[in-house]
């Protein structure tokens, strides 16, 4: 589809897209003959602010918010390495923040998986509280995802 139809379909204003198009930031897009291409129903990637030493707290920040957004994350998109994400995501399922979507993650029209309504309760505090919220919660989590938060967190 075209940008014009992206944009309409989804609400955006046509400039905030090609923006993101340029960024490389819709999944799937592609440049051809001139004009972008955009894949049906393809994802807008999440955007993770750079920073030093990114906690296990802010990929479950950025997971739960990118699920709630409709918008796609894996680990690359979330600057986090292998124990990190899966870590996040694991306390994310626990917490019950998200759940495993129908569709699996194509890469482009899903990340695989949907924010719950208690996810979407969640990202409406600011992030101090969220994550003030995980670290309460932590010692409720089974032992091998609290143990696997501890080991993700050196």
């Amino acid at each position: 589809m075209t940008p014009e139809e992206y944009a309409k379909r989804y609400g955006m204003r046509p400039s905030e897209l090609r923006k993101l198009l340029k960024k490389g930031r819709v999944r799937g897009a592609r440049f051809v003959a001139g004009d972008w291409a955009i894949p049906e129903n393809a994802m807008i990637e999440y955007y993770t602010r750079q920073k030093m030493n990114r906690t296990i707290q802010d990929i479950v920040w950025d997971i739960t918010r990118a699920a709630n957004w409709s918008q796609y994350f894996d680990e690359e998109v979330l600057l986090a390495n292998k124990l990190q994400f899966s870590t996040a995501l694991g306390i994310a399922i626990d917490l019950k923040y998200i759940t495993r979507s129908e569709v699996v993650n194509d890469g482009v029209t899903s990340s695989g998986y949907v924010v719950t309504g208690k996810g979407m309760t969640a990202c409406e505090k600011r992030k101090k509280e969220f994550v003030s919220d995980i670290m309460g919660c932590i010692g409720t989590l089974t032992g091998s995802t609290a143990g696997s938060f501890y080991a993700a967190q050196a």
